[in-house]
């Protein structure tokens, strides 16, 4: 794969799949500002797959950010999850 910014190969398609499963909840995980994410994100027509996150303004260290996450999908869902139960890619 060459350098320079991009998408990686796969990507859109484990999204797209991913979507059509309703036993995933796709959030986006990121040091970067939310503002800086979506326009990152979105100018690769990624953005639109990641209804909600955890952003680097929601804490100072990104290791703080799962907890994050963790909560705002309890807060969505109405339901626990465990750690040992999220994949970060």
């Amino acid at each position: 794969i060459g350098g320079g910014p991009g998408v990686l190969p796969g990507v859109r398609e484990l999204l797209s799949r991913l979507a059509d499963d309703s036993a995933y909840h796709r959030a986006l995980l990121t040091g970067n500002f939310s503002q800086s994410a979506q326009i990152k994100l979105g100018f690769f027509d990624l953005w639109h797959h990641f209804a909600w996150g955890a952003y680097g303004e929601d804490a100072v260290e990104r290791n703080d950010l799962l907890p994050v996450a963790l909560a705002r999908y309890t807060e969505r869902t109405g339901l626990p999850i465990a750690p040992r139960d999220v994949v970060i890619i």
